[in-house]
């Protein structure tokens, strides 16, 4: 029983984790304010620049 509940708690935190890193990739390319953008996130920048519709 004690390996069943140790492999459902690593499941679970692996599921967490890669959430975590997606929610994070997902801020660094789409949400975060750079200065040398202009104080545009990336997303804003190239939608700005016509490079995405």
């Amino acid at each position: 029983m004690e390996g069943l509940e140790v492999a459902e708690k690593f499941s679970r935190l692996r599921v967490y984790f890669y959430s975590a890193i997606n929610n994070y990739i997902h801020w660094y390319n789409n949400q975060r304010i750079k200065l040398s953008l202009g104080g545009l996130s990336p997303l804003q920048y190239r939608k700005k620049q016509g490079f995405i519709c």
